[in-house]
Order: structure tokens, then C-alpha cells, then sequence
């Protein structure tokens, strides 16, 4: 499997990916997916800058408060007695 994100404004908004068989050609795959997600990106970034999608502001907006929630939960301890 290759994988490569695709990002808007320093936000991941996705991840691009080719699942093959192990003997695939890795070394055609790899660059393709690559300017794959550059592509994707740059889409990513022009509609947020144009807001053409609110759906990708709206995205980002919530993966930000769910990463800066995710950094104050506590881990749940289980009484033991």
C-alpha cells in the first residue's frame, strides 16, 4: 500500500492511497500518488481560499477543536478495591 496526505492551510483534509499486490511497481506508484495528493491539495487550498466549500472550512474548523480537545482529556482510570 502507498499512501500520501493531502493538506489545506497546514490542515491534513485527506489521505490518497494505490493497495496493490507486493511485487507492484512501487517506484511508478510512489511518485504518482504523490502528485496525486499535491494536486488534491492545491484544490484543497484554492476552494478554502475562495470558499467555494464552506464544507472544507467547516472540516478544518472542526478537526482543529477536536485535536485541541483531544490534548485536555484525561485518561479514564478504573477504580480498583
Amino acid at each position: 500500500m502507498v499512501t500520501a496526505p493531502y493538506s489545506a492551510d497546514n490542515e491534513v483534509v485527506g489521505v490518497i492511497g494505490v493497495i496493490g499486490p507486493t511485487r507492484m511497481a512501487y517506484e511508478r506508484v510512489i511518485p504518482i500518488v504523490d502528485v496525486t495528493a499535491k494536486i488534491l491539495g492545491a484544490r484543497a487550498r484554492a476552494a478554502l481560499n475562495s470558499r467555494r466549500s464552506p464544507l472544507i472550512a467547516e472540516h478544518i474548523r472542526l478537526r482543529h477543536q477536536v485535536a485541541q480537545a483531544s490534548c485536555h482529556v484525561q485518561p479514564h482510570r478504573s477504580a480498583t478495591h
